[in-house]
């Protein structure tokens, strides 16, 4: 996930939960395991004046604007730069005008990134070790040139999506009780219930509750806005260690927009199936939902009212963000593991594909902000070694 001016929010207290027999698919997202959060706070590289935001992109075909060795963790973008970084490595802020490169003092986890940028500060969050059996999210902020530890948070609580609403920074946090574990040649058998968490501010080298935001099954945030989805009140899964058992939200549960500065509500409204992914912007609230089976859908809402705009069929969606009058998400194709990078219109429901991962390559974290879309591509090879891999960074301008 990647959030800067636009972003994604979470909504109200658990008002739903699934029921034991609906089958309902859900991209893979191994946040169960081995999460590590390191939020930092620095000066923004590349403050970029007004006729650079949309600095030097191809109007037509995507540009490589960096390309490393290595596997990359995460992509997020500001108005003058795209912040991305590789597994276990430190972050790195390259230009969009002049595509200088600069290394910054933050260390990106082992296994994946979200990335969030607000006000000259810059937030990392991701997998720590996914073979450790210390399962825990830890969140550390710079602060006057110092990293400082703001919260640690133990399995089996979960992590829920960094987010920006432009001015501050947000994560969520669902507090877990685990009722049943059985361990088996097959797999294992889950039974919890969820007895709080909520949405947390950073504040300096402190997190913040705020007090009106219940805990998110999927949180966004953007243009001072926050938002989140209901989450499932209990859950039973069955199967291989993976999270796909909690990572939807309640079944029709409710969507709730709320405004950063005091938490008053601003909309709230009622996607079918379960919402797990959320965007956010001044116009539109996205969602990406699950139906039974392998359905799923794309919907978007007016942000201010609530009031159901348009919706597009489509499943296994992730790295859903939006910005104006676009979204942008990425979509894995079954059984051929083919991945592809779409651009939306809101205003028309059209769809086009941007990127296809080729070359026995994989796609990562695409975003949208104004006209510019940019994500990652790396090789499968990093699964042998960084040595065998590379990746690099595109960006693409669009009109919005």
């Amino acid at each position: 996930m990647v959030d800067g001016v636009d972003g994604n929010p979470r909504a109200s207290g658990p008002d739903g939960a699934s029921s034991a027999g609906d089958s309902v698919q859900f991209p893979t997202a191994a946040r169960w395991m081995g999460l590590a959060v390191l939020l930092a706070t620095g000066a923004v590289l590349f403050p970029s004046a007004p006729g650079q935001a949309r600095a030097p992109v191809s109007a037509g075909r995507p540009v490589v604007i960096a390309a490393t060795r290595g596997g990359l963790a995460g992509i997020g973008q500001d108005r003058g730069a795209v912040f991305w970084c590789r597994r276990n490595s430190p972050l790195h802020a390259t230009s969009f005008a002049t595509r200088t490169d600069r290394t910054l003092r933050i260390a990106c986890p082992s296994v994946s990134s979200d990335i969030a940028l607000a006000r000259g500060r810059v937030a990392v969050a991701g997998y720590d070790d996914l073979a450790s059996m210390n399962v825990r999210v830890v969140v550390d902020a710079l602060v006057s040139g110092h990293q400082r530890r703001v919260a640690t948070i133990y399995a089996p609580d979960l992590y829920r999506d960094l987010v920006s609403d432009g001015t501050g920074l947000f994560y969520g946090v669902d507090r877990v009780s685990v009722e049943e574990l059985k361990m088996t040649d097959n797999g294992s058998t889950y039974r919890a219930t969820l007895v709080g968490g909520g949405v947390y501010r950073i504040i300096g080298s402190r997190a913040v509750r705020v007090a009106a935001l219940h805990a998110p099954a999927a949180l966004a945030a953007g243009n001072g806005m926050i938002a989140f989805a209901t989450p499932q009140r209990r859950w039973v899964y069955q199967g291989n260690a993976s999270d796909d058992f909690v990572r939807g939200g309640a079944w029709n549960g409710a969507v709730e927009i709320h405004r950063s500065k005091d938490a008053s509500l601003v909309a709230r409204f009622r996607p079918r199936g379960s919402v797990y992914d959320l965007a956010l912007s001044r116009e539109h609230a996205v969602v990406a939902a699950a139906l039974r089976g392998e359905r799923g859908y794309v919907a978007w809402y007016d942000s201010r009212t609530g009031t159901r705009e348009g919706e597009i069929l489509v499943a296994d969606v992730s790295s859903l963000t939006t910005s104006g009058h676009l979204a942008v998400f990425h979509t894995t194709a079954h059984p051929s593991g083919t991945e592809t990078v779409w651009l939306l219109d809101l205003r028309t429901g059209k769809r086009r594909p941007l990127d296809q991962s080729k070359n026995h390559s994989f796609i990562t974290e695409p975003s949208v902000r104004g006209s510019r879309v940019a994500w990652g591509e790396t090789t499968y090879g990093c699964i042998s070694g960084p040595a065998k891999c590379s990746s690099r960074i595109l960006t693409l301008s669009v009109a919005n």
